[in-house]
């Protein structure tokens, strides 16, 4: 059935695009974390950076040995070096905190262009829907949690799967199936939390296959017959990563164990899926709490963000709205079709909630909102479906999905970030490199704040470290002929910090912003404040 909507109808619902993504750019600072997972590359580029053994260590004491003896970088204690490698390329061309987000946009992209193919939408339709609300385009433009990878493998891999289920070219079988099998290991690799979503990814795959064969257990078998090569090389990739060893001998997939819960009863499931579900499918603002704290949705908690509560209800309300207006049983195969692929992106939604919510430790946006993504597929299908059969409907609904989102991203950039996320600390790099102290000093971030960011921009020689024993790095200037930089922040309880490094020989505060809660730079160097 052909669309009844004008086309540029759709451009005018994408237009608030440009204005919510310049609101989040201007108006929402940079998080160190949103560089947390090009961590691996920062160790690497910097050849210097191999003297930094303390938190957040490059001397090599966060890789994995594969087969005990090649040595396999992560960013953190659960993140891989899959963000570091893709973006890699890019960092070349553009060595910037800026592009960051351009990159992780363009990491989108192949997702949007799979979920319009699979779900069988229009890309306009795709993008307005899996784009547009606040929580999702939040992360893409300052992805804190190593989202944009994951958002888009949850429509590639099913796209992969189905084709390689259905092509007859043998060789073009094979290629997708190694394809997907890649990207699957890609996405757990990048954070292995990604796993918890791999029954997900099966049930859209399933959805999308349905039609090849009669019953569950038919198609099953028809999966595993076409699939098979994927699912071996991608379990083949997963077993040597989570059978690779750390330099304390632990096995990463024992480590990984250790962090999750090992007995749950149903009270604290529920507790737990309430609490998560509240938090951030009920409250969109809540996506930049990292920002500004988390604001709780529960009624009893005293302080309930009563108005991030009410600007996302008209996102249930288009939703729910929409799926009612569109409840009447289809005969069209095409919209059959719609149907079958609804019933499994909601399937995969509740599986993926129910798995990620037996790891209590998944507390934080990032960890609940692929499953959400999966119902904006469902949105997408909604939307496409009140294009064609009642374009009125789809005008409302367009219009109320849109304003909310603008509300949304208002309500969070309006408020003022702490001081550790705020824009002010970014002028400590701006005299950094006013002043180019990088080239020839040991940089060294005693707070949290600007580290990773520190760490991944800079002159080649840099060497930046993140809470260093002053004494030490002291040491470690004299050994390589460096002065020493410490960056930390000014705060009531400094005092004893701040006599330790005014003991120093020649240290002294060169930047300072506030007596209190702002940031200064101490230095031995020869810098006129």
């Amino acid at each position: 059935m052909q669309s009844r909507v004008d086309p540029w109808l759709i451009g005018v619902l994408l237009l608030p695009l440009a204005v919510m993504s310049v609101a989040i750019l201007y108006l929402i600072p940079p998080d160190m974390d949103i560089f947390n997972h090009y961590h691996a590359l920062a160790c690497r580029y910097y050849p210097n950076a191999i003297y930094h053994a303390y938190r957040e260590a490059c001397n090599g004491i966060m890789d994995l040995h594969l087969f005990g003896v090649i040595p396999w970088p992560r960013s953190y204690n659960y993140v891989g070096a899959a963000y570091s490698i893709l973006y890699y390329p890019f960092f070349l061309l553009w060595p910037d905190w800026h592009g960051v987000a351009v990159f992780d946009a363009l990491l989108m992209v192949p997702g949007v262009i799979a979920a319009s193919r699979l779900l069988r939408v229009r890309l306009p339709v795709a993008t307005l829907a899996l784009i547009t609300p606040f929580p999702v385009l939040f992360y893409i433009l300052r992805d804190y949690g190593q989202l944009t990878l994951q958002f888009s493998l949850l429509y590639v891999i099913p796209w992969v799967a189905m084709h390689a289920v259905q092509t007859p070219k043998r060789y073009r079988w094979l290629a997708l199936n190694m394809a997907g099998g890649i990207l699957l290991a890609l996405g757990v690799e990048s954070k292995p939390l990604f796993a918890y979503y791999v029954p997900s990814i099966a049930i859209v795959t399933m959805a999308a296959c349905w039609s090849l064969r009669e019953g569950p257990l038919a198609l099953i078998l028809l999966l595993l017959k076409r699939l098979w090569p994927g699912m071996l090389l991608c379990g083949m990739l997963l077993a040597i990563l989570f059978t690779a060893r750390d330099d304390a001998g632990r096995m990463y997939f024992s480590n990984l164990g250790s962090q999750v819960p090992s007995e749950m009863g149903f009270d604290v499931f529920s507790g737990h899926l309430a609490y998560i579900l509240s938090n951030h499918w009920l409250n969109f603002p809540n996506a930049s709490y990292i920002y500004y704290g988390l604001r709780d949705t529960f009624p009893d908690s005293g302080h309930t963000d009563w108005v991030g509560i009410v600007i996302t209800l008209p996102f249930w309300l288009v939703f729910f709205g929409g799926a009612l207006a569109l409840s009447k049983k289809q005969t069209d195969e095409a919209e059959k079709y719609h149907d079958r692929i609804y019933v499994g992106l909601l399937l995969a939604a509740v599986a993926g909630v129910i798995c990620v919510t037996a790891d209590l430790h998944a507390n934080n946006p990032h960890h609940i909102l692929q499953p959400f993504y999966y119902l904006l597929g469902m949105l997408a299908i909604i939307f496409q479906q009140c294009m064609e059969r009642r374009p009125r409907l789809f005008v409302l609904l367009g219009f109320i999905f849109v304003s909310a989102q603008i509300v949304c991203t208002g309500y969070a950039a309006a408020r003022q970030p702490m001081v550790a996320h705020d824009w002010e600390r970014l002028k400590v790099l701006d005299f950094i490199k006013e002043h180019n102290l990088a080239q020839n000093t040991i940089i060294d971030h005693l707070d949290w704040g600007l580290y990773y960011m520190s760490s991944l921009y800079g002159p080649r020689e840099q060497l930046v470290t993140f809470d260093a024993p002053p004494e030490a790095m002291m040491e470690l200037g004299e050994k390589l002929g460096r002065d020493v930089v410490f960056i930390k922040l000014v705060s009531p309880t400094s005092n004893e910090r701040d006599a330790q490094l005014s003991a120093l020989p020649g240290m002294r505060v060169v930047f300072k912003q506030q007596d209190f809660g702002g940031w200064e730079i101490w230095t031995n160097a020869a810098v006129t404040p």
